[in-house]
């Protein structure tokens, strides 16, 4: 997942920039509807992004809750866990924000009011903070994914644990186990072989 969210975070950043010079080299009509055609595709695929940032983390939570309820295990990942769901959250709005205010401003200079300056400027903030954001949400999604791989790599050593036999437990019968199940005479092999058994009553 991180791997593919920067390969399309790159494509993004492309796309803002494109969008960006578009708009400033925007000579006719013709350019003008491409440059918003764009500008709206990029806006949806950055809200997507965020999105998808968003619920890898929270899946990548739940699937550390379970195993570490499973298995009994530290649960320092699980807080690790909520502490960068809670961090890419925060990135969302931050990334967000200045995708609207570009849409905001861009229909303001659409509806003929001179609004060129402050639609110029929108954009290249969002570009510059857009990179940033990305950036930060990549690396936190790496490390969610570094501490998933690491719990259920502890997952699966707690699963592969050998079971703990009768004779290391003092020669006491496991709770819940009669002594005479526990006894030597009543394993399975003394059956096989058809030692006597003791039979109360």
């Amino acid at each position: 997942m991180p791997r593919v969210f920067a390969w399309v975070a790159g494509c993004e950043i492309f796309l803002l920039a494109a969008t960006f010079v578009l708009g400033l080299t925007a000579t006719n009509p013709g350019d003008v509807r491409r440059h918003v055609g764009l500008a709206l595709f990029t806006s949806l695929l950055a809200c997507l992004m965020h999105a998808a940032a968003l619920t890898y983390t929270a899946v990548v939570g739940k699937l550390v809750h379970q195993a570490v309820a499973l298995a009994a295990l530290d649960h320092a990942p699980f807080h690790a866990t909520k502490n960068v769901k809670r961090r890419v959250t925060s990135l969302i709005g931050v990334g967000i924000l200045p995708i609207a205010v570009v849409v905001g401003t861009g229909a303001w200079r659409l509806s003929g009011t001179a609004g060129q300056r402050w639609h110029l400027l929108a954009a290249g903030a969002a570009c510059v903070v857009s990179a940033v954001v990305f950036y930060r949400q990549y690396d936190l999604l790496s490390q969610a994914a570094g501490i998933l791989a690491d719990v259920m790599k502890t997952y699966e050593r707690s699963r592969t644990r050998p079971a703990i036999r009768p004779s290391a437990q003092g020669g006491k019968p496991p709770p819940g186990m009669t002594a005479a199940a526990h006894s030597p005479e009543s394993s399975p092999d003394s059956l096989i072989a058809g030692e006597p058994q003791d039979v109360a009553g």
